[in-house]
């Protein structure tokens, strides 16, 4: 009996497969793919709130390391046809406006005089534009809108002006250090607008950006508190394209190819958010059906905390800087990377989703 039980199990072993590992996704510059530098929501000369020039803007992203720009002035004559359009110093440009609730990104004609929010999106899609709700705490039509890209996760402009007079006052005075730190005095977590930003997810792709909002028209005591180069410095939204041409640019953003970042905190570059379902690769902005084995890489350039979350709620997290981790189930995965500095813990990178669907 002794004899036949061994030979059972011996069998039993031989026959066994272990299962196989999930597979370990490529980074995304091993997929071709570069990593720039962008800014969305930016106001110049153009805008009836801003005196800022064409040379100051230019000069400023090169200070910056800025590698795109689109200009989203309020609409105005020549505000399209005429703003900053193509390469800059080492700057790509691409003209739009802030109308009807949107950053309208990406123009050849004006769409302000659209009857409300959806018909501007419509117009900026038929033109192959790119439309992003701005101010999305401003917002009032979420149930009725359509087919628009995505929407501001983050708008400087917006954490900045919840704030009192006397508030900003008491905050500006207590400014220690240097100034670069300035807007980190007045800095909110976006939690609602990652809310629906999450809800929205859940259902369909959308891409999430960060709005500068840059104006440069905050001096007082011959002070100026927001250049260009300051806002510029504190949010970026990256895009991961072949090139920095036009067509790379808008086509790996209009994916979700990107991801924003608080480069106040630290540079980003090196971040990847990838995946494998079923031999197939994917990245931010990436959709497939869910197969069991599907595997998600986070790489950060230093080791800090990472969040993974699923459908909008926390699903795993730990120090890394370069973490791969099964995927147990259909979801819409995005990530978070939070730095302490200062005493205090930052959102440093917000990753669009990868979509694996039921």
């Amino acid at each position: 009996m002794r004899l036949l039980a061994a030979l059972l199990v011996a069998s039993a072993l031989l026959a066994y497969e272990p299962p196989l590992a999930a597979e370990e996704p490529p980074l995304a510059d091993e997929q071709g793919l570069q990593d720039f530098r962008g800014v969305l929501h930016c106001h110049g000369h153009f805008s009836h709130d801003s005196k800022g020039t064409d040379a100051e803007i230019v000069s400023a992203a090169r200070e910056a390391g800025i590698d795109f720009i689109f200009m989203t002035d309020h609409p105005s004559p020549g505000s399209v046809t005429e703003n900053l359009r193509g390469m800059h110093g080492d700057t790509l440009f691409f003209p739009g406006a802030e109308t009807h609730q949107l950053l309208a990104c990406d123009l050849q004609e004006p769409v302000e005089e659209a009857k409300g929010t959806q018909e501007a999106i419509d117009l900026v899609l038929a033109q192959h534009g790119l439309a992003f709700i701005a101010h999305p705490e401003e917002e009032k039509e979420w149930d009725t809108l359509e087919r628009f890209t995505g929407m501001e996760i983050y708008n400087l402009h917006a954490d900045v002006k919840d704030e009192t007079p006397a508030t900003m006052l008491r905050k500006l005075l207590s400014l220690r250090g240097s100034q670069e730190w300035l807007y980190t005095m007045f800095f909110n977590v976006p939690k609602d607008n990652l809310a629906r930003f999450d809800e929205i997810a859940r259902r369909r792709r959308i891409v999430g950006v960060a709005g500068d909002d840059a104006h440069q028209n905050q001096k007082y005591l011959g002070i100026q508190f927001d250049p260009y180069v300051r806002t510029f410095r504190f949010v970026q939204t990256h895009v991961f394209a072949e090139g920095l041409d036009h067509d790379a640019i808008v086509r790996n953003l209009r994916e979700g190819h990107a991801y924003v970042s608080f480069g106040l905190f630290g540079a980003t570059e090196g971040f990847s958010f990838t995946a494998n379902v079923g031999g197939r690769d994917m990245m931010m902005g990436d959709e497939a059906k869910f197969e069991e084995g599907a595997s998600l890489r986070v790489k950060v350039p230093e080791r800090t905390e990472v969040r993974i979350l699923r459908d909008g709620k926390p699903w795993k997290r730990r120090d890394a800087s370069d973490w791969t981790v099964e995927a147990d189930g259909p979801g819409v995965y995005r990530v978070e990377a939070w730095t302490r500095q200062r005493g205090k813990d930052w959102p440093w990178i917000y990753s669009n989703p990868i979509y694996l669907r039921k």
